[in-house]
């Protein structure tokens, strides 16, 4: 599937949580236009995020918040690791959409794909698995449409 744009509702409106962990307070939407269709992801308030599937070590690297647009899909991937789609097609849609949002090249987007490869697994669930603490309602705050 190839990601053509990326169109977001602005910038999501969160309060601080914990460390790196933030909750909606408005509701949020990310639209992927691809080759395959459109992926409508909404997120509603008290949906979680840390903005990041990784530890702050990669931050020199890979940034940790960007543009509306790498955030968006940062935040899409997060969406997308809750199970509404598989886990390679959401770690391909992330490399493209942080390529596309012009915040990192190829390269980068490579140790992104390579990384995600090896140590991702852990943290993408299907939908018949309940998610881990502080992400397990999530869910409930989750709308997906293709």
């Amino acid at each position: 599937m190839k990601l053509i744009r990326i169109q977001h509702s602005g910038k999501p409106i969160t309060d601080k949580i914990g460390y790196r962990l933030y909750k909606l307070t408005k509701p949020y939407h990310v639209k992927l236009v691809t080759d395959e269709g459109l992926l409508i992801c909404s997120m509603l308030p008290g949906w979680i995020t840390d903005y990041r599937s990784g530890c702050s070590i990669i931050d020199p690297i890979i940034p940790w918040k960007g543009n509306d647009e790498y955030n968006a899909i940062v935040l899409a991937h997060d969406f997308f690791y809750s199970g509404w789609i598989s886990k390679q097609l959401a770690d391909d849609l992330l490399c493209q959409g942080m390529k596309l949002s012009g915040e990192i090249g190829s390269i980068r987007a490579g140790l992104v794909h390579f990384a995600l490869d090896k140590f991702g697994e852990d943290h993408y669930y299907d939908l018949k698995t309940q998610m881990q603490a502080p992400y397990q309602l999530n869910r409930h705050y989750e709308k997906f449409k293709w």
